[in-house]
């Protein structure tokens, strides 16, 4: 611009000389996607939040009893769906029962974690012997264990590298093959001092 005279001191401009909402997000020179799921990074484009947002949490319980009196695995009725909308996801299992036995020590459950039919988080039951690999054991107790329940709990990541439905559960066994419950006592009685309890899972999908 050209002027008659003296040629005017620059004055910086400063954000209180622009009327607010007179620059548009189309003003920008950034590139990437602008939209509601994406924000302006300090490189002067857009992207999606990063890894680790948590996309979908999924719930099942079980508020009945169960039980089982056998040293081969069966479901105990716990069990939730979930359907990841990413191959790339991972799905954190968040998984709490409350389990009783009978007196004998022999008869303390123990649990596994399905993904549908394939048995995930297991250990390594290499030698000696032939070992079984579980994810929790109910420990022994002074009094035998019929009077207690014992809170089982536990937690994994897992990769399921699906789309498709899946279905998470537990099972449990014992180790002499006699009574193991879910949500009771091993000694259930009518009397007030019985209780039951209830077990929940949860699937909670992580954004890769």
């Amino acid at each position: 611009m050209a002027y008659i005279g003296s040629t005017p001191t620059a004055v910086p401009l400063t954000g209180a000389d622009i009327e607010d909402g007179t620059i548009q997000i189309a003003d920008l020179s950034a590139t990437g996607t602008k939209d509601a799921t994406t924000f302006l990074r300090g490189d002067n484009t857009f992207a999606e939040a990063g890894g680790g947002k948590i996309l979908q949490v999924v719930q099942g319980t079980l508020t009945t009893t169960a039980s089982r009196a056998s040293t081969s695995f069966g479901d105990t009725g716990l069990s939730v769906s979930i359907t990841p909308s990413a191959t790339s996801s991972k799905v954190l299992i968040m998984c709490t029962m409350l389990a009783g036995y009978d007196q004998n020590n022999q008869d303390r459950p123990r649990f596994k974690l399905l993904r549908d039919s394939t048995e995930i988080m297991g250990s390594d039951a290499s030698s000696p012997g032939s070992r079984t690999t579980v994810v929790a054991n109910v420990p022994k107790q002074d009094d035998g264990g019929g009077e207690n329940m014992i809170n089982v709990n536990f937690q994994f990541l897992d990769s399921p590298s699906t789309t498709s439905a899946i279905t998470y559960k537990t099972q449990y066994s014992t180790r002499a093959g006699n009574t193991a419950y879910i949500n009771r006592m091993g000694n259930d009685t009518d009397d007030a001092s019985q209780y039951r309890g209830i077990s929940v899972i949860q699937a909670i999908e992580v954004g890769a």
